[in-house]
């Protein structure tokens, strides 16, 4: 499924009773669950100013969401940082992070 970010791109669903492979601190009673979610983002542009674009995948033990979009001029770290962005901006809870990025 390929979402167009921001507006027409769906959050993520971390929320959902069926998807909720969750932590839990053993032996306390008011934990509350945290899903897990990986986010791969990348960004690119060329030449450097120049168009350019950015791409992110959100992966959830039982679902995924993807998000992609790009400006007429921008920048390369622009573009990575705006993947991030916008991957997190796909949760709507919070949730446990490992995020995947190339950009140093």
């Amino acid at each position: 499924m390929l979402l167009k970010a921001p507006k027409d791109c769906q959050r993520l669903g971390c929320g959902f009773a069926a998807l909720r492979g969750m932590m839990r601190i053993p032996g306390d009673p008011t934990a509350v669950a945290v899903p897990n979610v990986e986010i791969y983002t990348d960004g690119a542009c060329e030449p450097n100013p120049g168009p350019g674009g950015y791409g992110v995948v959100l992966l959830h033990p039982k679902k995924r969401a993807e998000a992609s979009g790009g400006f007429r001029l921008t920048t390369n770290n622009r573009m990575e940082i705006y993947a991030v962005i916008k991957g997190l901006e796909l949760l709507n809870q919070p949730c446990k992070v490992t995020l995947h990025s190339d950009s140093q």
